[in-house]
């Protein structure tokens, strides 16, 4: 699931219409942590889920 150029460029449109070109830079950075930490927040529950579910799969094994 990757993101196109065209999809890119209207974001960028989008984000000079909204917000003033020259807060543009700081707005990027807020939004780029914002994406890092939902992103490593999906990674830890995923990896959390998949814990959980070896271990009652492991504890299945076990009652067989």
């Amino acid at each position: 699931m990757g993101v196109s150029i065209w999809e890119v460029g209207l974001i960028l449109l989008v984000a000079l219409l909204v917000v003033n070109p020259k807060h543009l830079p700081k707005a990027a950075a807020n939004a780029g942590r914002w994406l890092r930490y939902f992103r490593n927040l999906y990674l830890a529950t995923a990896a959390d889920i998949k814990q959980d579910i070896a271990a009652i799969e492991q504890e299945g094994s076990k009652d067989d």
